[in-house]
């Protein structure tokens, strides 16, 4: 005869409290994995917790990159390379617009390319805004109806 013991509930809940959220299923974390990997391998410890928190919005987010000279890449003069990671979003009123957003340890950069369905692009004045406001921004855009399918 086979004699089954229950585990405690408070052993239960300490070990759950150990366990990072993204561990406790298999799936998610296979996938949060997987899209993570590129900014993981390329970008410093203190960026990933910030792109990480973007995944939740990778429905609205069209492309993204990552490097270690923000200001080259934005065509700005400063002493030194600054690791940064760039996503970018369709604008709501003209599709034919995005926004890109350069996220560095010290802030968020903004820039409207304006698309002239020639393969050209303009660039408006980049702005600084507040990570909380690129995560108001990206939280009113559209989102495709398969977004929200379970």
């Amino acid at each position: 005869m086979k004699t089954t013991t229950k585990k405690k509930p408070q052993a239960d809940a300490k070990k759950a409290a150990r366990t990072p959220a993204y561990k406790t299923t298999g799936a998610l974390s296979a996938g949060i994995e997987e899209r993570m990997r590129f900014y993981l391998s390329d970008l410093p410890q203190e960026l990933h917790a910030v792109r990480a928190s973007l995944l939740a919005f990778d429905d609205v987010i069209t492309g993204g990159l990552c490097g270690d000279d923000a200001a080259k890449f934005l065509d700005e003069p400063a002493a030194g390379r600054v690791p940064f990671f760039m996503v970018s979003a369709h604008d709501p009123q003209n599709t034919m617009n995005e926004y890109e957003f350069v996220v560095t340890a010290s802030g968020v950069t903004g820039q409207l390319l304006m698309h002239n369905g020639k393969g050209e692009a303009e660039c408006d004045v980049p702005f600084s805004m507040t990570l909380r406001g690129l995560y108001d921004f990206l939280r009113q855009l559209p989102r495709h109806a398969s977004a929200f399918s379970g």
